[in-house]
């Protein structure tokens, strides 16, 4: 007889957390521009939309030859609208860079305190991030 009130309350107290988390929308982060497949120069202007417009904007771009690493980029200015711009978004320096693919994404809510120019090992977690763009430096 109590087995099965207990199979009950769980059920139960399974279908209350499913509602709670149901109902806290998940925050997406997408780039814009430049476009999956372009080109680009030394330094340029990430923009893109986040579904929240509160959220800070991070971009990390990840040079795709060698050991590159992922380098963290100066945060996005973010719109009331959700849309947002990373100016001054390094891909290589000088001449080093120049005719290579790199990879670019945002990211909302890193895990950990990051800062810019910090070079990373991989992608960082966060709470949200965006489609990865690969461009060639030009």
């Amino acid at each position: 007889m109590k087995k099965p009130l207990m199979t009950i309350l769980a059920f139960a107290a399974l279908f209350a957390a499913s509602l709670i988390f149901a109902d806290t929308p998940k925050i997406t982060v997408l780039i814009a521009s430049p476009a999956n497949g372009g080109k680009v120069s030394e330094l340029v202007t990430v923009e893109g939309t986040v579904s929240d417009p509160q959220a800070d904007v991070l971009v990390v771009v990840h040079p795709t030859a060698g050991q590159g690493g992922y380098w963290v980029q100066q945060p996005a200015t973010v719109n009331n609208d959700g849309k947002w711009e990373a100016s001054q978004v390094h891909f290589g320096q000088g001449a080093q860079g120049a005719g290579e693919t790199f990879e670019v994404r945002a990211f909302v809510g890193p895990k950990g305190k990051l800062h810019t120019g910090q070079v990373l090992q991989e992608w960082p977690a966060a709470d949200a991030r965006s489609n990865v763009v690969k461009v060639t430096r030009i």
